[in-house]
């Protein structure tokens, strides 16, 4: 049986964590949705995205209780410690990738006329650093948990939601900016340096 659901230090440690890390996403990405224009932009990826992470997020909480033989029992405790500073980590990225955009972030798919291209700080590196954040994050979760299964639910839930996003996002960033959006992604990945 994972720590969290069998100890109180882990318990408190864990829920403490995961609603901050749910209060940082409320009271800031998924705040900034944009306008009705961007729901048309979106084509249902905010939909998938929410669906497909929320399926992750419950066989995450459920699958040890149903398959307790999938906790990693003896390094249970080295991965709760290790997937903190992974949690913290995701977060930082995340939020720098928001910070580096500025007034060009919203929670939804959007481009607006004013919109620049961004290549500085971690968009040098990648296309959607705010996505590898989040699957970070959610891969560090996953660690804390200590139950393989519910690693791979929570990272599989998020990752099929983020790549559908990816697609349509890169669809209309190409649109928009054309050619120079192109060379861009000829010269970067899309979440994982110099592989993918």
């Amino acid at each position: 049986m994972p720590l969290i659901y069998s100890n109180a230090f882990y318990t408190v440690a864990f829920v403490f964590l995961f609603l901050a890390w749910c209060v940082s996403e409320l009271t800031g990405p998924a705040r900034w949705q944009g306008s009705d224009k961007a729901h048309k932009q979106d084509r249902g990826s905010t939909m998938l995205l929410a669906a497909s992470s929320g399926m992750g997020v419950l066989f995450f909480f459920v699958l040890p209780l149903f398959i307790p033989q999938a906790t990693v029992t003896p390094l249970t405790r080295f991965m709760f410690f290790g997937g903190v500073p992974i949690v913290i980590g995701g977060t930082g990225l995340r939020w720098q990738a928001i910070k580096t955009l500025g007034a060009s972030f919203t929670g939804s798919v959007l481009i607006d006329e004013a919109h620049s291209l961004v290549c500085v700080g971690p968009y040098k590196y990648l296309r959607h650093p705010s996505y590898t954040g989040i699957l970070l994050v959610v891969i560090g979760f996953g660690l804390m948990m200590g139950n393989w299964l519910s690693l791979l639910s929570i990272f599989i839930g998020m990752l099929i939601g983020l790549l559908y996003r990816i697609s349509i996002e890169e669809a209309a960033l190409c649109q928009h900016f054309g050619q120079v959006y192109r060379d861009y992604m000829a010269t970067t990945k899309r979440l994982i340096p110099f592989l993918f």
